[in-house]
């Protein structure tokens, strides 16, 4: 029984918690206000760099802290508007309109500074796990600190705009947008030499400890000024994670102290054998 509730809660790898509601809300039954929900994922003990997202539980802690411009609609199979209000696209120019409402944890507003200094980090770091961003956009691969300018990356706060132009149309550029490699983060937070130390957050929860604290847990938030949890208002005020080493998965979960494990699937795991 044990082992099935680790399976259980191996599949659910990348997902939001938030991701619970709404199959409750599409089968059609009624949710209610979830406290705090507990979950546990591989030893990680600090704020991971989203440059280099390598397990599914920094993916998991990333897309829960930060929103990206787009969000892919696994409905509709297509994207849809987040951080960006609206979006065109003209051969290989993307110009992305950021939503007014769009704000951080703080209330403080989304800029487009903040989303144009957010993607000149990944162009600066050269790092991403997933697509590398900076061999596309066209004129920046020169960029070696946070200081510097590119032709592909503009930004116009007063019309809320940021414009990237790639060197070819390419569909996997929208993937990464969407994805937490994407996330929006505020420019304030982010230094000449790219350390990112963040104090504001723009996804559906806080982070309330950028390392983990003496109980090895990460205390995220909910975060009410997100666009997402307007449109969940029952998602768990708080989430608990827990960082653990994989022998200490099993006594978790039969203890209560996690309610999902958030894990990389590996074949022939001797953990979740037979």
């Amino acid at each position: 029984m044990i082992l099935k509730r680790v399976l259980m809660g191996a599949a659910l790898t990348g997902l939001l918690v938030i991701t619970v509601i709404i199959s409750l809300k599409e089968g059609n039954v009624k949710s209610k206000q979830i406290d705090v929900v507990k979950t546990s994922f591989r030893k990680i003990e600090q704020f991971p760099d989203p440059t280099e997202i390598n397990t599914a539980g920094k993916w998991y802690l990333l897309h829960h802290i930060s929103s990206p411009l787009i969000e892919y609609s696994h409905k509709t199979s297509s994207f849809k508007p987040l951080i960006a209000s609206s979006w065109e696209i003209s051969d290989s120019v993307y110009i992305f309109h950021v939503n007014p409402n769009a704000k951080f944890n703080d209330g403080s507003q989304i800029m487009a500074a903040d989303v144009g200094q957010s993607i000149k980090r990944i162009l600066v770091k050269k790092k991403s796990t997933h697509f590398p961003l900076w061999k596309h956009v066209e004129g920046c691969d020169h960029l070696e600190n946070m200081d510097q300018n590119c032709s592909g990356l503009t930004w116009s706060n007063d019309e809320a705009t940021v414009t990237i132009k790639l060197k070819t149309k390419s569909d996997s550029f929208l993937l990464q947008i969407s994805s937490p490699e994407g996330g929006i983060w505020s420019g304030e937070d982010i230094n000449t030499n790219c350390e990112l130390v963040p104090k504001k957050f723009s996804g559906p929860y806080s982070l309330e400890n950028l390392k983990t604290n003496s109980n090895k847990e990460f205390i995220l938030n909910r975060n009410n000024e997100s666009l997402l949890q307007t449109e969940f208002p029952n998602s768990p005020k708080k989430i608990l994670v827990k960082s653990m080493e994989r022998s200490e998965i099993e006594t978790a979960v039969a203890k209560g102290d996690a309610d999902i494990f958030i894990g990389d699937f590996i074949p022939y795991d001797p953990i979740l054998k037979n």
